[in-house]
């Protein structure tokens, strides 16, 4: 999985106003990280959850892989459209 640095001005050698300007005239109202953060750390969870436990039944297994599923596919909405708001994410 990829994941957007925190400080990606640094990484393009520019400083925070000129990114946050080329962001907002492109549509990129915010930076997405907290919001991505959130998505990946419950794709976290449920994998060490899946990874972790013997005594899960076939039915939760199943569960926790379309849960995971449906994460990854958010993490791609975000990625397209970093200005969805996080209820839309949940």
């Amino acid at each position: 999985m990829v994941t957007l640095p925190d400080r990606p001005f640094v990484a393009m050698g520019i400083c925070v106003t000129i990114l946050k300007r080329r962001c907002r005239s492109v549509g990129i109202t915010a930076w997405p990280y907290r919001k991505m953060a959130m998505v990946e750390k419950r794709i976290k969870l449920r994998q060490m959850m899946l990874d972790g436990s013997a005594e899960l039944t076939d039915d939760s297994s199943e569960a926790l892989r379309a849960e995971i599923l449906e994460l990854r596919s958010r993490m791609e909405l975000l990625r397209r459209n970093p200005n969805l708001k996080s209820s839309d994410l949940v």
